[in-house]
C-alpha cells in the first residue's frame, strides 16, 4: 500500500502520517478496494476498528479537547438540520445528500471554531481542497455522497 511506502520513503512513523491529507487520500483508496465486495455489516465493522485505532493513535493525549469540541458543534448542527446518524442510508441515497453535506458545513463553520491545534486545522481546509480537486465533474459534497454511497450503503453480494 502507498502508506507503507511512504512510511519507508520518507523515513515516517504512523503517527507522522495522522494529518496527513495524501496519507489519508491512500489508505481510503486502499480500504475502498480492499472491501470491494464485502457486505455492509463487514465494511462497518473495518471501519469502526481503523476509527478506533486512529482515535488511540491520533488523538488520545493529544487532542480529546478538540475532538470533544467537534463532536458537540457537529451534533448541534446535525440536529438543527434534521440529519440523524441513525437515518444515513436514507440521506445518501437522498437526491438532497449533497446540499444537505453543504448545509452542514456551513452551520459547522459558522460561529466560534473548536480550539483545535494547526496541524488538525490544517488537515481539514487540505481535505476539503483534496476533495474539491478530486472530481471535474462533481462538488466536494457530491463525491462524499457517492463514495457514502458506494462504501458504506451498498451491499455487493
Amino acid at each position: 500500500p502507498v502508506v507503507m511506502e511512504m512510511l519507508e520513503r520518507e523515513d515516517m512513523t504512523p503517527v507522522d502520517l495522522c494529518w496527513n491529507v495524501d496519507a489519508h487520500i491512500a489508505t481510503y483508496e486502499h480500504v475502498f478496494n480492499l472491501l470491494d465486495g464485502c457486505d455492509r455489516d463487514q465494511k462497518k465493522i473495518f471501519v469502526a476498528a481503523g476509527l478506533r485505532e486512529f482515535h488511540r493513535y491520533c488523538i488520545d493525549g493529544k487532542h480529546e479537547r478538540c475532538f470533544k469540541q467537534v463532536g458537540k458543534k457537529a451534533g448541534k448542527c446535525a440536529a438543527k438540520l434534521h440529519m440523524c446518524p441513525g437515518q444515513m442510508e436514507e440521506m445518501v441515497n437522498s437526491d438532497q445528500c449533497s446540499k444537505k453535506l453543504e448545509a452542514f458545513e456551513q452551520c459547522f463553520e459558522k460561529g466560534k471554531a473548536p480550539r483545535c491545534a494547526d496541524e488538525i486545522k490544517d488537515f481539514y481546509f487540505g481535505m476539503k481542497e483534496r476533495l474539491e480537486n478530486a472530481d471535474d465533474d462533481l462538488s466536494r459534497h457530491e463525491l462524499a455522497c457517492e463514495v457514502m454511497g458506494k462504501f458504506l450503503i451498498e451491499d455487493k453480494h
